[in-house]
């Protein structure tokens, strides 16, 4: 899953931090880590696990392990948001941790702005960034106990909640999700996927386009691209491999979604993220 690839950008910690302005939207997914975001400017649309969420600035959402989500932004304002991915092992309270990732407890999808305690949330969730910026020596010790203390926020507030059973639609967006993330490499079709899921083709087909808003190859082909997108930054392969590893047919192929997808060629979006990554260093480097 591209979980497992994004923690590779930080080895100290299982958590990783994104701070993002743009007005980009995150296609329905899932992972196995806790997912916190908090939005800071503008407003969106979020979906997790069948429910729909209408949020705006100051506002927190919580991901559980493995619950199906997307966020689709208002494209009339600007957007900016924080957000940390992170295994459950960062939570001190061990019984806790193995029930979210149990699903046996989950936390509540949405903590509005107004709602108790959300001035102390958000405030922890800032230091969580803040932490992931300093690079300092203490930062595991500090983000356990920061990731810690948002929970116990979370159990004082009564936003821990035990889990409800799934319905049959998230069931077969998980199971799909879960399919596409172990085969998106090779090249496989909506019968090949309707068959390994032991679904008719027209009724596989027909849920699909209802629960994830796009037919099997086009969100298959976002998918790729989404891994792609990761791979590009680590720089370690050619686009020509990225391509092939993702389950590209040729590298014009691969062009030619990625641009429609992401706005760009495969080249720039690497060239544009090497400088991103230069500019850092040499910031780090004069602080």
């Amino acid at each position: 899953m591209i979980e497992e690839n994004y923690k590779i950008k930080n080895k100290i910690v299982p958590l990783v931090v994104y701070c993002q302005k743009g007005n980009e939207d995150t296609n329905l997914h899932n992972h196995m880590d806790f997912e916190i975001i908090l939005i800071k400017k503008g407003r969106a649309r979020v979906q997790v696990s069948g429910q729909h969420y209408e949020v705006q600035a100051g506002d927190l959402i919580f991901i559980n392990p493995m619950e199906i989500h997307s966020v689709t932004v208002d494209k009339q304002m600007d957007f900016e948001h924080a957000c940390m991915c992170f295994d459950c092992c960062m939570i001190m309270d061990e019984v806790l941790a193995d029930a979210l990732k149990g699903e046996k407890q989950r936390v509540r999808h949405v903590v509005t702005s107004k709602a108790s305690g959300a001035e102390e949330l958000a405030r922890l969730v800032e230091q969580i960034v803040e932490c992931d910026r300093s690079n300092s020596p203490y930062m595991k010790m500090e983000m356990i106990s920061y990731v810690s203390l948002l929970f116990v926020r979370l159990l004082k507030c009564g936003y821990v909640e035990r889990y409800q059973k799934e319905s049959k639609s998230v069931l077969f967006t998980a199971k799909v999700l879960r399919y596409i993330s172990e085969n998106y490499s090779r090249q496989i079709t909506s019968k090949e996927a309707a068959e390994a899921l032991g679904y008719d083709q027209s009724y596989f087909c027909r849920n699909f386009k209802k629960n994830f808003h796009a037919c099997f190859s086009d969100h298959l082909n976002m998918y790729r691209v989404a891994v792609a997108r990761i791979l590009l930054e680590e720089g370690s392969e050619t686009i020509t491999q990225v391509a092939a590893s993702c389950g590209f047919r040729t590298p014009a192929h691969f062009s030619a979604c990625f641009r429609k997808y992401v706005g760009i060629l495969p080249s720039a979006y690497r060239s544009g993220n090497e400088k991103k990554v230069n500019t850092d260093k040499e910031t780090g480097q004069n602080t």
